[in-house]
């Protein structure tokens, strides 16, 4: 029986959510189907890319709210 893979499972291959089983045969799957290896690769790729961007506000940043924090606190004070 051939496999029909979703959308969805392209996730569930890149979170390791597919028992090793399942990824196995998913991963032949592939082999077979190049344009959606080629999706599989620009998923990875834009993972990464999201794994560089900071998850926090720059020093820079914060220092500004502070510095607008401490300047209106007076103004009001």
């Amino acid at each position: 029986m051939d496999p029909t893979f979703t959308p969805n499972d392209l996730i569930r291959f890149l979170f390791h959510e597919m028992p090793s089983e399942e990824a196995h045969a998913f991963r032949q799957w592939l082999q077979e189907h190049p344009a959606r290896q080629e999706e599989l690769n620009r998923l990875q790729q834009t993972i990464e890319e999201l794994r560089q961007v900071p998850d926090g506000p720059s020093e820079t940043s914060v220092q500004l709210v502070l510095a607008y924090s401490r300047q209106t606190a007076l103004e009001h004070a």
